[in-house]
């Protein structure tokens, strides 16, 4: 055996695609420039090919000029690429920066964020490395508003054409166009707060392109009518309060593919549009079988400051259903309740009896975290991937992976016995 070990442990290919797997989305923090001069050969084992194929991250955060500089001056920067400006003064800085290693940049934006790019600054730079796939930016204070017309020119209007990714603060109010690249694949935006809908007539989008994490709060039939032209959003916030039922048939354009609704009404049949894939509802009122659509393949249903009074009945839920999220029910899971395709299941109060024959074969991932209850042999599905029970207090041994679950690759849970 030791023999067969270190044959296959010193083939440089096989122990490469080992170390890749151990590490595949990790995140390795280096803390200081110390840390990463000292373990520079380690971090060297990964090409750039190696982080982007296994979306494994090597990042620094710089907090100030100093660190910035000492960052710049390094010979081992280039193994760094992950760079987080987390000081909203500072802002960000890509002077000097590795055009060719740098995947990802994350930075804050605050009221006295410094602007570059002009002739009175020299020492400051927002061209972007040629490499980047994902650029984060946040605000330094959750709920500041702000219009920072230098950054919408000189950074979201020459975003390079390596990156597929981009992530904006929350609200945040564009005051320039801008226009997005084609390579572009997907935008994390939301706008929820009323009349903030129109700063999406800034953006100049690609023909035929949508984005699946662009989400907008619509407060008035205007805004829900101006949607039928921003056909790149597909994710809408509704809430009855600032729209009737009547509204909501007639009006939410067909290209919407997920919805967050709020009501506290019963809804009819045929209410929502036929071409959701992904629903959240909220509500005051019993959720309504005949208003889930079978193509729903996402679903979380939440009843506002109560419990199901009620357990799944057969038929209730979409027969596509991939992912269902109820956050409140602690009612009995009955057999051939749930869609024999559903791969994720989430119920947060959850604490019954599970019998052998309830969960379908199918589920991958399932989160049970107030579960407390015995767990015999066969309840849990054959191809369970992962599994999360905060407060189970059985036997741990009658929970391992090797007996009850042999797929299973994560066990989450603090046993107490």
């Amino acid at each position: 055996m030791d023999i067969v070990f270190y044959s296959v442990w010193r083939n440089w290919y096989i122990k490469r695609e080992i170390r890749n797997i151990i590490c595949r989305d990790l995140v390795i923090e280096v803390l200081s420039i110390k840390e990463l001069h000292n373990n520079h050969q380690y971090l060297s084992l990964f090409t750039d090919r190696d982080k982007l194929d296994n979306n494994i991250y090597i990042r620094y955060t710089i907090t100030d000029e100093k660190e910035f500089n000492q960052y710049i001056s390094s010979d081992y920067k280039h193994l760094v690429n992950h760079i987080a400006f987390y000081n909203p003064v500072f802002g960000l800085n890509c002077k000097n920066l590795p055009s060719q290693t740098i995947h990802k940049l994350s930075c804050c934006l605050g009221t006295h964020t410094r602007i570059s790019n002009n002739d009175n600054d020299d020492d400051i730079d927002w061209t972007l490395p040629q490499s980047l796939i994902k650029l984060e930016v946040s605000l330094w204070l959750r709920n500041e508003s702000i219009r920072n017309k230098k950054f919408d020119v000189d950074v979201l209007s020459n975003l390079p054409s390596s990156l597929r990714y981009l992530v904006l603060p929350r609200n945040y109010m564009f005051s320039s166009r801008v226009e997005l690249p084609g390579t572009l694949e997907d935008i994390e935006y939301t706008l929820s707060r009323k009349d903030s809908i129109h700063s999406l007539s800034y953006l100049v989008v690609p023909v035929n392109k949508t984005y699946d994490n662009i989400t907008v709060r619509v407060t008035s039939l205007e805004d829900l009518v101006y949607m039928h032209t921003v056909h790149w959003v597909t994710n809408l916030i509704i809430n009855t309060y600032d729209l009737a039922i009547n509204d909501i048939k007639q009006y939410v354009p067909t290209h919407i593919k997920q919805l967050h609704l709020t009501y506290d009404r019963p809804l009819l049949k045929d209410t929502l549009p036929q071409s959701l894939t992904k629903l959240t509802l909220v509500s005051r009122v019993e959720i309504n079988r005949l208003v889930l659509a079978d193509q729903i393949t996402y679903l979380n249903l939440n009843l506002y400051s109560r419990s199901f009074d009620q357990p799944i009945q057969k038929g209730m839920l979409p027969s596509m259903l991939k992912v269902l999220s109820i956050p409140n029910y602690n009612m009995a899971l009955l057999p051939d309740t749930l869609p024999h395709c559903l791969k994720k299941l989430i119920l947060k109060s959850f604490n019954q009896r599970l019998d052998e024959g309830v969960l379908p074969h199918s589920l991958q991932h399932l989160r049970l975290p107030s579960f407390n209850r015995p767990l015999k042999e066969n309840v849990l599905p054959p191809y369970l991937k992962s599994l999360k029970t905060n407060k189970y207090s059985g036997n741990s041994r009658n929970m391992h992976p090797s007996t009850l679950i042999p797929s299973c690759i994560k066990l989450q849970n603090d046993f107490k016995s």
